[in-house]
């Protein structure tokens, strides 16, 4: 069979059991909540990483230049791909909400929280302070010009050190996400809130820095759907579909624009293309899981497997600050396991400014064999599901809901944007174990500066009449 059959058969049967549970879904809880759903994201990722882009290679010839296309291998990989997604959906359909299946509630006068105002505000001013270190780094760093592949060259290289930068960003984000969401609660975004997110989104911009972009741009599209969900103003699918398609627009042309200016060395892996080719071909080498699927297997097959050693260094290397941990490797993790199964990916100088991880099928086989990629699936089904059923508490309830907010902010980091559990599992692993910690640390600090600033600015607010009144 050739590339493309195999890929068209792929898509069929992998969209069944996808298909199957999707039509009860949406038969219970409308096409909107579907649309949010960890399920269409991963099965619209899935079709681009394993049938789009083997299509496009076919046509068009996408291969890294150090990987070879072997045909029974190509098939092998395509099997356990498509397989794994059962073993997904089942493990997202064992996970159950009381809310889950009910009816949106009925339409009640909607009543500004009063703990939300003052911790939105308090998000908003810590999410700016982070920003404010971190603009100040990149412009340390040359970072911040208009030639937006040399900003992005300079930014890989302050990372390749201790990862603070990576810190302060994260931070920014944590805060300035936790501000979007309270809007579920005020709202309102607010001049503080709309300065700073415009700041966030063009500091990341100058950077190419895609993932924490869309994360923004996600849940600003989440909470626009929260809030006339709660109004009972109806949002039509083809306003959801064309926010989701703009979202993914937007990475597309971060991903281009990384190679504007970008030294000459940044484009060794990629193969010249025709420009009106280009932003699918980009889009398509992204999610490059199939290829690099194919090449860990070869190499593991040969080298036998790692039983989960390079998710332990994941979680324990990655912030692990090198001022004070010298010895800390070069090569771990996600890295490592990339250089030991596409070698020629690696710069000569050792030094990653910009990584090939081989994605979730690839690090589970490379771990733990044709059944790891099963197991992982599985797990990774039912984790999604539990976020996301954990964080539709957003629009059931009516009070502010502290741990909703933690939830939702979790999925929409690490769900919503599905190249981060798509293109390593250890860097997922990473981020729910850093995430959890440091999102229970945020709210602390926005709950007790929360209380200063309600003592200091006495916010005005509507009882339950629609009256106004202010809190002092």
């Amino acid at each position: 069979m050739s590339q493309v059959t195999i890929s068209l058969l792929t898509l069929l049967f992998s969209s069944l059991p996808i298909l199957w549970y999707s039509r009860k879904t949406i038969r219970e809880t409308g096409f909107g909540m579907w649309v949010f759903s960890p399920l269409p994201i991963f099965w619209f990722s899935f079709i681009v990483a394993f049938v789009i882009r083997p299509i496009l290679d076919s046509e068009i010839g996408l291969r890294y230049p150090s990987t070879q296309y072997e045909p029974g291998n190509f098939l092998y990989a395509q099997t356990l791909a498509t397989v794994s997604v059962y073993l997904f959906v089942l493990g997202y359909s064992l996970v159950r909400s009381r809310k889950e299946g009910l009816p949106t509630p009925p339409p009640v006068l909607f009543v500004r929280s009063e703990a939300a105002i003052p911790a939105q505000r308090a998000a908003f001013l810590l999410s700016l302070a982070f920003q404010a270190i971190f603009c100040a780094i990149l412009a340390e760093n040359d970072a911040l010009t208009l030639s937006l592949g040399e900003n992005r060259a300079h930014y890989s290289m302050i990372q390749v050190g201790g990862g603070q930068i990576t810190l302060v960003i994260g931070l920014a984000s944590i805060f300035l996400y936790m501000g979007m969401m309270m809007t579920r609660w005020s709202d309102r975004l607010g001049k503080l809130g709309a300065l700073a997110v415009g700041l966030y989104f063009v500091s990341n911009v100058l950077v190419t820095n895609r993932s924490f972009i869309a994360t923004e741009l996600l849940i600003g599209l989440f909470v626009y759907f929260v809030l006339q969900n709660r109004k009972r103003r109806k949002v039509s699918p083809l306003k959801l579909v064309l926010g989701f398609g703009g979202i993914a627009a937007v990475g597309v042309a971060l991903s281009l624009a990384r190679y504007i200016g970008a030294p000459p060395q940044e484009d060794q892996s990629r193969l010249p293309l025709n420009p009106y080719v280009a932003p699918i071909a980009y889009l398509a080498v992204t999610f490059d899981m199939s290829e690099l699927f194919q090449e860990t297997i070869k190499k593991s097959d040969a080298t036998g497997y790692e039983w989960g050693w390079s998710w332990v260094e994941d979680v324990f290397y990655t912030y692990l600050p090198r001022a004070f941990f010298p010895d800390k490797p070069i090569k771990y993790g996600v890295f490592r396991v990339q250089d030991a199964v596409v070698p020629e990916l690696t710069p000569e100088s050792g030094l990653f400014t910009s990584s090939y991880p081989v994605g979730a099928w690839g690090e589970s086989y490379f771990n733990f064999g044709p059944l790891g990629v099963m197991a992982i699936l599985f797990a990774l089904g039912a984790w999604l599901k539990y976020l996301y059923v954990r964080s539709l508490e957003m629009i059931y309830d009516s009070e502010v809901n502290w741990p909703s907010i933690l939830f939702m902010i979790l999925y929409a980091i690490l769900g919503l944007n599905p190249l981060l559990y798509m293109r390593s599992i250890g860097q997922f692993l990473f981020g729910v174990l850093y995430l959890a910690f440091v999102l229970w640390g945020s709210l602390r600090i926005i709950l007790t500066m929360a209380s200063l600033i309600d003592a200091l600015l006495p916010t005005q607010r509507q009882n339950g009449n629609g009256a106004v009144s202010t809190h002092e």
